[in-house]
């Protein structure tokens, strides 16, 4: 039985290094308020101006950048996830989708999903979601490392949110654009900790329970081999 105890135990430390990489996701969460809805072919009755545009998007905060550019960060796939809602439309993506961080002489945030699952609008399928930010005066970011933050959207002029709409044969569009009013960063929590409770916990009490019954205590079973020495178990007639 004690080695079973060992066992337990050397799976509970594997299935919390296992578990470790689901911590490397950072998920945020963006807000803003529809400013213009343009489609080719009708008005649609799902949202419109003056609507709140908000959801949020995870990525993974590992990736690498892809471009050996110096000022310009291109983090392609990063994004894993996104939520979209817009009055009764909503839209989510499983797809990956990028973040593109540039300190030039323009700072730039942007991050885009690609096609995200949601609702026809007007026979029209929501292709791209954008969010975007721009300083003119080159002072937002210091490098072109991946934000594990939002930015300070109150560091950029120009703030965006963008969603793209088009029929199967790219025969009509429609855009949906957003000012960028809030971004903030959603808690997400550590599954390492998650694991620690879920596993170790059940650990510590199997534990305890072994040493009350005297299979984990080297002393517990003197007596009895004193008593037994052949170590079976004997019971009263």
């Amino acid at each position: 039985m004690r080695k079973a105890a060992n066992i337990l135990l050397i799976f509970t430390f594997i299935t919390l290094g296992a578990g470790t990489s689901h911590a490397d996701l950072i998920t945020f969460e963006f807000s803003g308020t529809v400013e213009g809805v343009s489609f080719d072919n009708g008005t649609p009755t799902e949202f419109g101006v003056g609507d709140t545009l908000s959801g949020t998007f995870t990525f993974n905060s590992l990736d690498s950048d892809s471009n050996a550019s110096a000022t310009h960060g291109y983090y392609l796939g990063s994004i894993v996830s996104a939520e979209i809602l817009l009055g009764s439309f909503s839209a989510s993506g499983s797809s990956s989708g990028n973040i593109l961080v540039i300190d030039s002489t323009s700072d730039t945030y942007s991050a885009e999903q690609i096609s995200p699952a949601g609702s026809s609008v007007l026979g029209q399928e929501l292709y791209d979601f954008t969010l975007a930010m721009t300083d003119t005066t080159a002072t937002a970011f210091v490098n072109d490392t991946l934000p594990l933050s939002p930015p300070d959207i109150a560091d950029f002029g120009d703030r965006t949110l963008r969603l793209d709409f088009a029929d199967s044969s790219f025969g009509n569009f429609g855009t949906v654009a957003a000012s960028l009013d809030s971004f903030t960063v959603t808690s997400v929590p550590e599954p390492t900790s998650l694991a620690l409770v879920a596993i170790g916990v059940p650990f510590v009490l199997i534990r305890r329970r072994f040493r009350a019954n005297g299979i984990l205590s080297k002393n517990a079973c003197t007596p009895c081999r004193a008593d037994n020495p052949s170590g079976l178990e004997t019971r009263e007639a």
